[in-house]
């Protein structure tokens, strides 16, 4: 049977033959090298594959061995052994020499954790991970244990991990994964002296890779760009967080309008946008349990806090670490209100707004086209909100819906915000398929437990003998399958291709 193309084919096919009812080794070559992302596809090449498209399928040309009509090219795409995956680039595809504001920024959120909020241990290991996977944001809370600069999660149980440690992992990982600069969230908690010490480390562990800002670009006017910033690691100061109590207290409608997205969805249910539960969903055992941990966590907390070494709410900043801040974050309040318009700052200088899941919420409520022309200068991070101990993620998309670069997330996590893998299926054509028939697809993801999901596309109607159809077409249906994979199960994806035309239960044409 002839293949008959889909419309995203035709539409591919009138774009490179360029009005001509074939495409010639040159069209070709165009083709695979602006659509495919094959390097190194010149017309010697593109002729040796039309070639050797005829000796493999034994079809006689329409119109000659040189050249092929859109049905021939139709088949040559589905010949498995002529195509492969597109090559991923070794150079980026996007301009990256605008200011450093310009583009959303993958970023971690107390990086240094290994699991929960409250109780689990800090390591290097999570942030050699993070880096590896992309992340250019590394956030470490940076606290006085016993006249040493450790790392840790203040106000709760978790263990510390030395300062030098994470330097040095940093600077061994930066740019294993890509060559655009990261940046170094300081979360500054430290006595003056210690402040001197830290400045110190940086200076020597970090070396040529360091990014030092002249006087007049600490903070700049505008931000660099990842091209002038390559190889480069910025630091960043961060605002402290309040203590979770603390949240709990000056925040109470944070932490209510937070709760609902909290709540676990039930097994299976899939959202992409993370909404809040409806009532019905917001099983009474469920939310006694999360209310539960909350109260539990919060008392916790408060005895941890009353036995810790107390910590002087305003720390002096020392000159020596000011001097190598290039990204100056502030509160929200700290932020005069003129900069809303999205004016730099007084003294024409641009720095990050650093807001929690609720600040961004409430003000996006408030007024979201001053909120997306604050960041047309200055960058924005959203972090998660306190009660989300197990280490859990806001859905990302509230940061960058508002012009908020960075949404700093908990990537430890394995959550339906940040799946372990996201896969997306989309199922072009049911090229050389009966069209006696009235056929969907079905695509099933077996596996790990969690994992299992089934998928199916519409009904395409059967066409009449007489009738020249195109293929079964569900080029527009996009399915998206989280696999998680854990306990080194792979996941197994299934197609199977069936027929409602019979009585009873659909048989299967093909899988």
């Amino acid at each position: 049977m002839a293949a008959v193309p889909c419309r995203c084919i035709e539409a591919v096919f009138a774009e490179h033959a360029h009005g001509k009812d074939f495409m010639d080794a040159a069209d070709l070559a165009k083709f695979l090298a602006a659509k495919q992302g094959e390097q190194g596809a010149t017309m010697d090449y593109s002729a040796s594959l039309i070639s050797h498209f005829y000796e493999t399928s034994q079809i006689q040309p329409s119109l000659g061995y040189d050249c092929l009509n859109i049905n021939e090219f139709c088949l040559f795409l589905s010949t498995p052994n002529l195509n492969s995956l597109m090559e991923i680039t070794a150079k980026p595809t996007h301009d990256m020499t605008a200011p450093l504001s310009h583009y959303l920024i993958y970023s971690s959120h107390n990086s240094y954790l290994t699991g929960n909020q409250l109780t689990s241990s800090s390591g290097t290991a999570v942030i050699e991970k993070a880096l590896k996977a992309g992340c250019r944001v590394i956030e470490l809370d940076c606290w006085e244990r016993e006249g040493e600069i450790m790392v840790l999660h203040g106000h709760t149980l978790t263990k510390p991990v030395r300062f030098d440690e994470c330097l040095r992992k940093i600077k061994e990982n930066a740019f294993l994964t890509s060559d655009y600069p990261v940046i170094i969230t300081l979360e500054n908690h430290l006595p003056v002296d210690l402040q001197q010490e830290a400045t110190r480390m940086i200076r020597d562990i970090l070396e040529e890779f360091l990014f030092v800002p002249s006087p007049n670009e600490s903070p700049p006017r505008f931000f660099a760009s990842p091209e002038q910033l390559k190889h480069k690691i910025l630091v960043s100061d961060t605002p402290p967080k309040e203590p979770l109590a603390e949240q709990l207290v000056t925040n109470p409608k944070g932490m209510l309008d937070t709760f609902p997205y909290l709540v676990p969805y039930p097994p299976g249910l899939e959202e992409e946008d993370s909404p809040p539960l409806s009532p019905k969903s917001k099983a009474i055992g469920t939310v006694k349990s999360i209310l539960r941990r909350i109260e539990v966590a919060a008392d916790t907390l408060f005895n941890h806090r009353d036995t810790s070494i107390q910590e002087n709410e305003e720390t002096q900043r020392a000159g020596e670490l000011q001097e190598l801040i290039y990204i100056f974050s502030r509160k929200v309040v700290e932020i005069d209100n003129d900069s809303a318009p999205g004016l730099p700052l007084s003294g024409d200088n641009s720095i990050m707004a650093n807001l929690s899941e609720p600040q961004l919420r409430k003000l996006a409520r408030e007024d979201a086209t001053s909120l997306i022309k604050y960041t047309y200068n200055n960058l924005g991070r959203m972090y998660p909100f306190g009660l989300r101990l197990n280490s859990s993620n806001p859905n990302p998309y509230l940061a960058w819906a508002h012009g908020f670069q960075l949404a700093a997330l908990n990537i430890q996590a394995q959550d339906h915000i940040l799946p372990k893998l996201l896969l997306k299926v989309r199922i072009l054509a049911g090229v050389e398929c009966p069209r006696s028939c009235n056929l969907y697809t079905k695509v099933a993801i077996d596996g790990y437990p969690p994992d299992k999901a089934k998928k199916r596309t519409d009904i395409v109607p059967h066409a009449s003998e007489n009738d020249d159809a195109e293929p079964p077409n569900w080029e527009l249906q996009l399915f998206k399958f989280v696999i998680r994979g854990k306990y080194r199960l792979p996941p197994t994806i299934f197609f199977a291709l069936y027929d409602t035309e019979k009585q009873g239960r659909p048989p299967c044409v093909s899988r």
